[in-house]
């Protein structure tokens, strides 16, 4: 078999992220110097891959026009040939780190020997230009190879193949000498596929084992621990290249308050006939999560109550003074009394300023109909009436963190809605609203047209088309993979997640607000709940429907059916 593991070459690496004397470095510097085809200047790093890129600053622009002539020098000199420039405001994906801007200049040449030279010199005239323009405008250099560079995603993998076998006997090997070799701070050990596109042939099965953006540590020395540990694999699976990857990567609760800084949304008000997935949250916090799925609950010998689903970390913060106990107990389980039931809003009062204005300003009659001025107002009036009146609903039940079910993290919450008069339905996106692409170019046989329902319960089988719908990503859809990833919550705990990969590498199936949200399959059937997001591939973290009505069965004694 033979296990990769890029080359860690540090000898350009800058103090703050190296230490020569220990080996020890931040993550980011070890994912960075293993880029061959990626170069910043002298004690400078590239922004890891994955990264988010934006517009750049007029400025830095205009620096880049200044200094063309002078790179373009600055290449010759050292025979590099390029093929394009550009500007790009680059940031880590899995971080709240600031962006900064960067002339990328990109070479098809395979031979990287005076790279780092011609990248330390240009740096330098674009600090001279800095400095004169009197600004404070962080701006690098990178050289790169965009083909030959490394920017892999992590697609799905498939069940009973060579490649998930083996990686499912890795993913405990590595789980084992991580924990043997006292390394406890990594935060998920995931299996994929890793390549460019989803069906590429030359997709590398790959052990991914994520650690906290900024950790300083013994990479080189751990990955070469982990490769010793995986060597008798080659004996039995011979010809099959298995690839570990330590990469930067947060797991997190998909609520708006826990990601990079989130301009709150339009939560579309609806008071007549909401659909699930729009924005709530608690009163008197920032927290911002997605309304999940509609359910009549009923406990023994009492009559049904219309209630919504959604995730424990998405209200608990309503409740600041009895939070550590929340987290622990849960509410209202085993019978317990709920004395002072937390107040959930819709929408959130993270997303309520922001929706108020764009209510109001679609109410203008000098930009909209008679008719959409007076929808637009009814909307308005209803919101605040709800406000008033007590808000949308009161959590009745909810999972706190520390219980297992099936090796999984529990994180649910019942809310009871206040007014059953207020009664939405579990639409399913009509499939003329998602792109070919989207439908895996028309191969998924996917029926549902404007006004379907999501009818019934299923199960989330390995390989199976998912859709999600939630409060900030919308409408995605992925794929379950057949590996679960074993998770290292906050609380120090682990437990082994459902996931589901993306489709396209890039576009995120959750993210922050997206927390409750409910995924279901190609049959419109609910099989999940949207718990967390893996930030290195924007992958959904998900209780199944069989594992979470079963705990709330236990713990509460009621029954959930679908409205």
């Amino acid at each position: 078999m033979g296990v990769i593991k890029r080359k860690f070459e540090s000898t350009s690496a800058s103090r703050d992220d190296y230490d020569p004397a220990t080996g020890a470095c931040s993550i980011e510097c070890f994912v960075s110097f293993q880029d061959k085809y990626r170069f910043a200047p002298l004690g400078r790093m590239t922004t890891p891959w994955p990264y988010t890129t934006t517009r750049v600053s007029p400025m830095a622009r205009d620096i880049k026009r200044k200094i063309t002539s002078e790179y373009e020098a600055i290449l010759r000199k050292y025979d590099i040939t390029m093929v394009d420039s550009h500007m790009q405001r680059m940031s880590p994906k899995h971080t709240t780190a600031e962006g900064r801007d960067v002339l990328i200049i990109v070479s098809d040449d395979l031979d990287t020997t005076s790279w780092l030279a011609a990248a330390t010199e240009i740096q330098a005239a674009i600090d001279r230009r800095v400095g004169m323009a009197n600004t404070d405008l962080k701006m690098r250099v990178e050289i790169r190879n965009f083909e030959a560079m490394y920017r892999d995603y992590s697609f799905a993998v498939k069940a009973d193949t060579p490649e998930c076998q083996v990686l499912a006997k890795a993913q405990s090997i590595v789980h084992a000498e991580l924990a043997r070799l006292n390394a406890t701070q990594w935060t998920t050990i995931g299996c994929a596929m890793r390549g460019r596109e989803r069906e590429d042939s030359d997709n590398k099965p790959t052990v991914v084992v994520c650690f906290p953006p900024g950790l300083k540590y013994l990479y080189d020395y751990l990955a070469g621990k982990v490769e010793i540990a995986l060597e008798p694999l080659d004996t039995a699976n011979s010809g099959l290249a298995l690839q570990v990857e330590f990469m930067p990567g947060l797991l997190i609760p998909s609520i708006s308050a826990e990601m990079r800084p989130a301009a709150p949304v339009f939560a579309g008000y609806d008071y007549k006939h909401p659909d699930c997935a729009f924005s709530i949250g608690p009163r008197g916090a920032r927290d911002a999560g997605t309304a999940g799925i509609w359910v009549w609950f009923r406990r023994p010998g009492q009559p049904r109550q219309l209630a919504m689903l959604t995730c424990h970390h998405v209200v608990v913060s309503g409740d600041p003074g009895r939070r550590a106990v929340h987290d622990t107990f849960g509410i209202g389980l085993q019978g317990r009394t709920v004395p002072n039931p937390i107040v959930v809003d819709y929408p959130a009062p993270f997303d309520e300023a922001y929706t108020e204005e764009v209510l109001s300003n679609q109410a203008n009659p000098a930009f909209n109909t008679p008719e959409q001025v007076v929808k637009n107002n009814e909307s308005l009036a209803a919101m605040k009436k709800m406000k008033q009146d007590g808000g949308f609903g009161r959590v009745i039940h909810a999972s706190g963190y520390h219980r297992r079910v099936q090796h999984r993290r529990m994180d649910w919450a019942i809310i009871a809605v206040r007014d059953p008069s207020f009664r939405g339905t579990n639409d399913a996106v009509a499939r003329t609203e998602l792109t070919i692409e989207m439908l895996w170019n028309n191969r998924v046989n996917y029926q549902a047209q404007a006004g379907a329902f999501i009818s019934g319960i299923g199960q989330g089988n390995e390989g199976t088309w998912v859709v999600k719908k939630g409060r900030t990503t919308r409408v995605t859809v992925g794929e379950i993979t057949a590996l679960k990833t074993i998770c290292h919550w906050q609380d120090n705990s682990q437990s082994y997640e459902d996931v589901a990969e993306l489709y396209k590498g890039g576009d995120p199936f959750a993210t922050g607000g997206d927390s409750g949200s409910i995924v279901y399959n190609m049959e419109k059937q609910w099989v999940g709940m949207i718990i967390g997001e893996k930030t290195i591939s924007c992958a959904g973290i998900f209780t199944p429907v069989d594992a979470l009505l079963a705990d709330i069965r236990e713990q509460t004694g009621g029954s959930i059916e679908l409205v």
